[in-house]
C-alpha cells in the first residue's frame, strides 16, 4: 500500500519526530513524505531508511509560485496513486479540503497532534486555520489523535467526524551508542545535579516558569546547573541579562536547537516540561523516560497518563510549584530514585512501543 504523509516541515519537533519514527518502522507499506515548506532536519535518518521525501515551496508569498506548487502537489499525488493520505497538524489540513474533491477514492485522515491551544499564545492565522478545520472536520475519512485529552477536547469543541481514533506516540527502546561529546558541558556539570528543559522557545512552552524557578532555587542550591536547549533559546536576552546580573554563568548552559537530545538527557538528573498550552502528548517526556531521567511536567495533555504518578506533576503552573517539585526529588535517596526510574520506564515501555503504534495505524488504513 502506498501512503503519503503531508506535513508543514520536518524541523525538529514532536510531530515531526513521530512521523519519522512511524515511517521508519512501517515495513508493510511504501511511505512517502510531502514536505510543504522544505525545511528538513531528518535528511540523513530518512535516507538510511530509503524514505522518499518530496519538497514543495509553499512558504513563498508569491501567488504564482503558490499556484505552481499546488499544481505540482496534485500532479505528484496522481503520479503515486496512494491509497491513503495522512495530513499532520492543522495547517496541512487546509490542503486536504481540496484533495478530497480532486481524488474522491483516496482515504484522507487528519492527524491532530495537540490539545486545542490557548490562542493568546498563537498567531491570529493559527486561530483562523483552526476555525476552518473545525468547519470541515466532517470531510476526512477519520480524525487521529495522539492523546486522549486532545480527542475529548476536540469533540467538545465540535470537531465532528464519524471516525475518531486514539493512537499514542510510539518510541524505540534501543540503546544507541552515542559518539557525540560536549566536553565543555561535561566539565561544567561535574559534581552538580543537572535540571533540563528542552523545547523551542515559545510563550506556550513555559520557559520563564522554568527560568524563574531556577533563579529561586540557586539562592540556596548552588550545586545545581540548569540546561536549556531549543530553537531560539540561546538568543533570549532575558536569560542572558539575568544570568549576567546575578553572576550565574556557572549554573546555566543554554543552547539553540540540538540534534543530540539523547546525549544531553543521559547527563540530566531531572527533565522538566513546563508547557502551558497546545501539547497533547509531550514527546520530550517519553525521550526523558527512555534516557533514565526523572520527569516533572505540567498537567498538559496526557502527561498524567504517561508519567503514571501525580507526584511528578504540577497542576498549578507556576515557579513556586515547580520549585517545590524539584526540591522534593533532590531530597530523595539514591535507592528511591532508582526505584522510581525503573517503575516509570517499565510502565512506559509496556504502553508506548513504536511497533504497537505502527500496527494501530495499519489497522486504520485497512478499515
Amino acid at each position: 500500500m502506498i501512503i503519503i504523509h503531508v506535513i508543514n516541515n520536518l524541523e525538529i519537533g514532536g510531530a515531526e519526530t513521530q512521523l519519522v519514527k512511524l515511517v521508519s518502522n512501517d515495513l508493510n507499506n511504501k511511505n512517502i513524505i510531502f514536505n510543504l515548506i522544505g525545511r528538513n532536519s531528518f535528511i540523513s535518518v530518512l535516507k538510511k531508511k530509503n524514505i522518499e521525501i518530496i519538497n514543495f515551496n509553499f512558504k513563498s508569498k508569491n501567488p504564482l509560485v503558490f499556484c505552481i506548487n499546488f499544481y505540482l502537489f496534485l500532479k505528484t499525488i496522481k503520479k503515486y496513486k496512494p491509497s491513503v493520505i495522512v495530513f499532520w497538524l492543522y495547517h496541512s489540513f487546509i490542503f486536504s479540503i481540496f484533495i478530497k474533491f480532486f481524488f474522491k477514492k483516496i482515504k484522507i485522515y487528519w492527524n491532530i497532534r495537540q490539545v486545542i491551544p490557548n490562542f493568546k499564545f498563537e498567531k491570529k492565522l493559527t486561530k483562523f486555520i483552526y476555525l476552518i478545520c473545525k468547519f470541515f472536520s466532517r470531510l476526512p475519512d477519520g480524525l487521529i489523535f495522539n492523546s486522549k485529552e486532545s480527542l475529548s477536547m476536540h469533540k467538545k469543541n465540535n470537531f465532528i467526524n464519524k471516525n475518531t481514533f486514539y493512537i499514542p506516540n510510539g518510541f524505540e527502546f534501543i540503546d544507541n551508542k552515542i559518539t557525540f561529546k560536549d566536553r565543555y558541558f561535561e566539565e561544567k556539570i561535574k559534581k552538580k545535579k543537572v535540571i533540563s528543559l528542552i523545547a523551542r522557545y515559545h510563550s506556550s512552552k513555559g520557559h520563564m516558569i522554568f527560568f524563574n524557578a531556577a533563579l529561586k532555587l540557586l539562592k540556596k542550591h548552588k550545586e545545581l546547573i540548569f540546561f536549556i536547549a531549543g530553537k531560539n533559546s540561546s538568543k533570549e536576552k532575558i536569560f542572558i541579562n539575568k544570568i549576567n546580573e546575578y553572576d550565574l554563568s556557572n549554573n546555566f548552559y543554554i543552547l539553540d536547537e540540538i540534534n543530540n537530545v539523547d546525549y544531553y538527557l543521559k547527563l540530566s538528573d531531572i527533565l522538566v516540561n513546563c508547557s502551558i498550552s497546545s501539547e497533547g502528548f509531550p514527546n520530550i517526556i517519553g525521550e526523558g523516560i527512555i534516557n533514565d531521567c526523572i520527569c516533572i511536567s505540567s498537567g498538559i495533555g496526557d502527561s498524567k497518563i504517561i508519567l503514571n504518578n501525580n507526584n511528578f506533576l504540577f497542576f498549578e503552573n507556576n515557579e513556586e510549584m515547580l520549585q517545590k517539585k524539584i526540591i522534593s526529588i533532590l531530597e530523595l535517596d539514591s535507592n528511591k530514585i532508582l526505584e522510581i526510574k525503573s517503575n516509570t520506564k517499565f510502565f512506559f515501555k509496556s504502553h508506548y512501543s513504536i511497533l504497537n503504534t505502527v500496527n494501530m495505524y495499519n489497522k486504520i488504513y485497512n478499515i
